[in-house]
């Protein structure tokens, strides 16, 4: 263990589990408490621990409290929950009010853990900068940034729906042609005439050769009567 020893404690917990050999050390940021502990391979490792975040919180102010009543907090007032949206800087509070076992209040400074950047709702920890060590904790909740929606393809000319060329004169603006009143061009009108002339001169042939053959059918047969 770093740091002088300040002072020697012994816990029971609950009138039948004693811990002998706790100690209060003087730390870079306080009084702090160490629990039993032996060197192995040049590590000190603790032989008895609290298992818990909150059970060590628990016991540690416990202890403090004892030894220290100014340095010991009883409580700490809560933080606002916090709410931005993705991208957007978490800003969490600089200080913590606490509230010391001798009755008295102070404001510490606080270092929190690292925030994540990823949307969800987070628990962040830090710690009071003062001689309690005080953990604390704030709630971030990080909302999923909203996308804007991407921009509709513009159409292909050859879609139906792509407006025409407005510098491009259309229907409207073509000047009437001869035979657009009716829907038809002159060249089709002129071969729909000879057509037409061409099949009545057929019909009037056919019918002056009929008539041709009655009459000289009439003529033959008048004529061998007469004989």
């Amino acid at each position: 263990p770093k740091g002088p020893v300040l002072a020697d404690a012994s816990v029971t917990l609950n009138g039948c589990f004693a811990i002998r050999g706790i100690q209060i050390r003087e730390g870079k940021n306080g009084p702090f408490v160490s629990m039993p502990s032996r060197q192995v391979k040049g590590e000190y490792r603790d032989v008895c621990f609290p298992c818990t975040k909150e059970f060590k919180q628990a016991f540690d102010q416990t202890v403090l409290e004892a030894y220290a009543p100014d340095i010991a907090v009883t409580s700490v007032d809560a933080f606002d929950p916090i709410e931005v949206t993705e991208g957007e800087t978490v800003t969490l509070p600089a200080t913590a009010h606490l509230t010391m076992a001798d009755g008295g209040e102070q404001d510490a400074e606080i270092i929190w853990d690292e925030v994540p950047s990823e949307p969800g709702v987070y628990t962040v920890r830090g710690v009071a900068q003062d001689a309690s060590r005080m953990p604390v904790e704030a709630q971030v909740t990080i909302k999923a940034a909203q996308t804007d929606p991407e921009p509709e393809p513009e159409p292909e000319p050859s879609d139906p729906s792509y407006p025409s060329d407005p510098d491009k004169p259309g229907d409207a603006d073509q000047p009437d042609q001869p035979g657009d009143a009716d829907g038809t061009k002159p060249d089709q009108d002129a071969s729909k005439s000879d057509s037409i002339a061409a099949t009545g001169s057929a019909v009037s042939s056919m019918i002056l050769a009929v008539v041709a053959f009655a009459i000289a059918g009439v003529s033959l047969t008048v004529w061998r009567r007469r004989s």
